[in-house]
């Protein structure tokens, strides 16, 4: 029970983080785009 909560976290943690990656990475398109100098 307690390997299939850690799982369950881990998979919470890491699409969360790939949210936030990828909402940098746009931000640091849209800002490039912006001033591309």
């Amino acid at each position: 029970m307690r390997i299939r909560r850690f799982e369950r976290d881990w998979l919470t943690w890491s699409s969360l983080q790939l949210r936030m990656s990828g909402r940098a990475a746009a931000q640091f398109v849209l800002d490039g785009a912006a001033d591309p100098g």
